[in-house]
């Protein structure tokens, strides 16, 4: 039998999990309701970082893309631009050689008139003493003569002596080869000494122009710019390249020495002349009186600076043509392309590597006497026996000067 309890009766407890107990299943709806809601965001929230990482993966690999073609045009412009800067330098090489060509077109005559001319020219040479250049870069040879060759221009000259470079250096390049049989070598030999001598001697009548020889010892003879780039370690390096006997570095030696007391001596005797100049300007004389004594001494200002530049040549000769041999000058010729080599420095190299004092030292200060002029008469003689006969090898210069 079923009892009734009242209302207010019953415990506390009993009515709160009454009242509760219906409201559980109207929480959990709630949840139920949301929980898709939350899975649909995450998933459309993984799609969006997809495609946000591909975009930045696609925009990684444009980018890549793009840089690499960057690169690839850079590179073939690069390439276009060296070829281009080639070529406009061989272009010029080329009109330089074709005015030169044009200008020397009355030399390339028929064979007949061409024998005459070649006669002609020796004849004037040993009536009147001037010497010929001899050209055989073609078949057959041209001859200049030295006033020919003083009108040479800058590119002109470049492109012969670059034609001589090129032919020198290939015969070193066959002497130096195991491969070349024995007649070969011989050929060869009489080919490099043939080219080398003549380019020699070309170079020989230039640098006896003082306006000249700066031209030619401060300038590119390939169109490059004209800052000469042999330095001192250049000039050490050929020394060991030359190796050169005992017996040479004492001839180069001596010569230094020799040239270094010449040009100082006429150097004191320039500034004697210039403080008289000085003082026949201070002076209240008569004009003709003042005339006359400034003509004197311009006119041996003139003389000393000639007397230079004989000593110049003289001893230039003296080291290329005889201490020098004919092998070791075509390397030198050919490793200093595309300049000429100083004559100066590779003396002062040889000094120094020896412990020789420097060209500006006060021990290379001295005057002449008679000692050092009669030196300068035998090493004048000596200079004078290597223009005479051609010699190929070390021409001893100490030996020569004790007989």
């Amino acid at each position: 039998m079923e009892r009734n309890i009242p209302t207010h009766s019953r415990p506390e407890h009993f009515s709160r999990v009454q009242s509760q107990t219906p409201s559980e299943p109207e929480q959990t709806s709630v949840v139920r309701q949301h929980s898709p809601t939350a899975s649909y965001n995450a998933t459309i929230e993984a799609a969006l970082e997809r495609r946000l990482a591909n975009g930045r993966e696609s925009q990684r690999r444009f980018r890549e893309r793009q840089k690499a073609r960057s690169q690839s045009t850079e590179v073939r412009l690069a390439r276009a631009t060296a070829e281009l800067t080639g070529l406009r330098a061989r272009q010029a090489t080329l009109e330089s050689r074709n005015v030169f060509l044009e200008n020397l077109a009355t030399l390339h005559a028929p064979a007949q008139v061409q024998a005459a001319q070649n006669t002609q020219a020796a004849r004037q040479a040993n009536d009147t003493g001037d010497a010929i250049c001899t050209i055989s870069l073609q078949d057959p040879p041209y001859y200049m003569s030295h006033a020919d060759v003083n009108k040479l221009t800058l590119p002109a000259f470049s492109t012969l002596w670059t034609e001589y470079v090129q032919k020198i250096g290939s015969c070193l390049l066959q002497l130096g080869s195991p491969a070349s049989t024995a007649p070969t070598l011989q050929l060869v030999t009489s080919a490099m000494q043939r080219l080398t001598v003549e380019a020699a001697d070309l170079c020989a009548v230039l640098l006896q122009a003082p306006v000249a020889n700066k031209a030619l010892i401060t300038s590119r003879l390939d169109d490059g710019e004209a800052t000469n780039a042999l330095d001192k370690e250049f000039y050490t390096s050929l020394m060991e390249l030359l190796s050169l006997t005992e017996e040479q570095t004492l001839d180069l030696i001596y010569i230094r020495r020799l040239y270094h007391t010449k040009r100082n001596d006429l150097e004191s005797q320039r500034k004697i002349i210039i403080r008289q100049l000085a003082e026949v300007e201070l002076q209240d004389a008569h004009p003709s009186d003042s005339f006359l004594s400034l003509s004197a001494l311009i006119s041996s200002v003139q003389q000393i600076t000639e007397q230079e530049w004989a000593i110049y040549y003289t001893v230039l000769r003296g080291a290329y043509r005889g201490v020098f041999s004919t092998l070791q000058l075509a390397n030198i010729v050919v490793h200093c392309y595309p300049y000429l080599p100083s004559m100066e420095r590779l003396l002062e190299t040889v000094a120094v590597t020896r412990g020789g004092p420097a060209a500006n030292s006060s021990s290379n200060l001295q005057g002449e006497n008679e000692q050092t002029a009669a030196e300068w008469t035998a090493f004048s003689e000596y200079v004078a026996l290597l223009a005479v006969n051609a010699h190929h090898e070390y021409v001893p210069l100490l030996p020569f000067l004790t007989k």
